[in-house]
């Protein structure tokens, strides 16, 4: 999956030892060293309608069947020019899986010229970062 994120200038960001945790209520407490890494793909929204009535629904409901994916969602500008979405993944094999599973629909959008995409990073441990 690397060659098609660096195609979309993807930038790669490694935890900083000792500064990232989990907060989990499932295990009430801090869990240090987790595999987890995210996506942060931002866009410029050219075709509003589409993107909002199809793009962004087909999207979510094709990560709902993801089971490593942690949370997914999307956000607006008021205007509706900019959108970014929020994703998390419980490892590097999740982010790889996911961009497996959507990368096809999210193209066709691009291409499309209903979205931009203005910026693309995915954030997590070394290790897991070398599976993306």
């Amino acid at each position: 999956m690397k060659d098609l994120t660096d195609a979309w200038g993807a930038s790669y960001y490694e935890f900083l030892d000792g500064s990232s945790y989990l907060y989990s209520t499932r295990f009430l407490g801090k869990q240090k060293n987790t595999a987890m890494c995210s996506i942060h793909p931002s866009f410029t929204v050219l075709d509003k309608t589409k993107f909002v009535d199809e793009v962004a629904p087909r999207l979510s409901q094709m990560t709902k069947k993801e089971s490593l994916c942690l949370w997914y969602g999307w956000t607006m500008t008021e205007d509706g020019t900019k959108a970014f979405c929020r994703e998390a993944y419980k490892n590097g094999k999740g982010v790889a899986k996911h961009l497996e599973n959507v990368g096809k629909v999210l193209g066709e959008a691009l291409d499309a010229g209903i979205l931009k995409l203005d910026n693309f990073e995915i954030h997590g441990p070394k290790e897991e970062l070398d599976q993306c």
